[in-house]
């Protein structure tokens, strides 16, 4: 069964490398592909324009897939949209088992309110300020070298790859984001950590906490995480 995993501000696939290897045995961890914000849309019509794009990819019948049935999650950005796909999901007939949220809030209402203003002014510079994001992103590779972590190259090449369009307007669509957290009609299961700065655990209400984990937890803190996603499925 897949599990549908979405990434983060910024993030491409890699973001999901060691749960894609860890949990192979499980689910077949699938990311599917970033869709473009169009300009000025707001985070549930873009989420929306996402579950169309990831029904007729993996579930409608011309697509080829057998299966009816998935999880479904993602970190930050993605786990803030993720449950919005797979409520359109199971509108269409797709049986959601059940949805990871990974260092993330379940509604825009959870987001402080400093951080909304720093991330409002952001988004009033040139290109939210995304094109000297990628030139530091290359400067950290460069001056490290051979003594950087996976975990900083991983992060770094994914800032790289990233359109700066999209960032940008990514940013703005969470930035408008006001919903309350909502009920849906399947599990949610949410991990966060203690030391997340962009999100900090006190706005919201996880299931789980890792302690001194930081926001960007599936590199970080990849046992924790996959441990998390495995005892859920097993239940």
């Amino acid at each position: 069964m897949k599990l549908l995993l979405f990434p983060g501000l910024a993030c491409t696939e890699d973001l999901f490398v060691l749960q894609k290897q860890a949990l192979s045995d499980v689910v077949d961890v699938v990311v599917p592909n970033w869709i473009e914000p169009e300009k000025g849309e707001m985070l549930n019509a873009f989420a929306l324009r996402w579950a169309e794009d990831v029904y007729k990819q993996y579930f409608a019948p011309e697509s080829g897939e057998a299966e009816n049935a998935c999880y479904i999650g993602g970190l930050s950005f993605g786990g803030m949209v993720s449950p919005i796909i797979g409520n359109y999901l199971v509108q269409r007939s797709v049986d959601v088992k059940g949805c990871f949220l990974l260092a993330t809030i379940r509604g825009g209402t959870e987001i402080p309110p400093v951080s909304r203003a720093i991330w409002k002014f952001s988004c009033w510079l040139p290109n939210g300020n995304w094109k000297l994001v990628k030139l530091w992103a290359r400067f950290q590779i460069w001056i490290r070298g051979k003594r950087i972590s996976f975990i900083a190259q991983n992060l770094l090449n994914q800032i790289i790859d990233s359109p700066v369009q999209r960032s940008h307007n990514v940013l703005k669509m969470i930035c408008a984001w006001q919903d309350k957290p909502t009920e849906y009609p399947f599990p949610i299961w949410h991990l966060h950590g203690s030391a997340d700065r962009l999100l900090p655990v006190r706005y919201t209400h996880p299931d789980e906490i890792i302690n001194g984990a930081g926001h960007v937890i599936v590199l970080t803190h990849p046992e924790d995480v996959n441990q998390f996603i495995r005892q859920r499925i097993s239940q």
